[in-house]
Order: structure tokens, then C-alpha cells, then sequence
């Protein structure tokens, strides 16, 4: 996943286990995820 793919203002960090919702696309390399956002509890 590439990093401008999640949307969260500041560093752009994802934490192992941590809750996500995104879409699912493709580009040249095969399956990506897109528009990623925290889910937050």
C-alpha cells in the first residue's frame, strides 16, 4: 500500500492489528487498497 493512499492528516502510520476500511483496486502490480481510514473504537 502506498502511503498517500491513507487519509489521515499528520504522519502517516498504520500500527500492526489496527482496524482499517478501504476500497479495493488495482494498478500495474495487481490489487491494491485505496481511500484507507482508521476505524476508530
Amino acid at each position: 500500500m502506498e502511503y498517500s493512499s491513507i487519509e489521515m492528516d499528520g504522519f502517516k502510520v498504520l500500527s500492526k492489528g489496527q482496524k482499517v476500511e478501504f476500497e479495493p483496486g488495482k494498478d500495474d502490480r495487481g490489487s491494491v487498497a485505496k481511500k484507507v481510514k482508521i476505524i476508530l473504537q
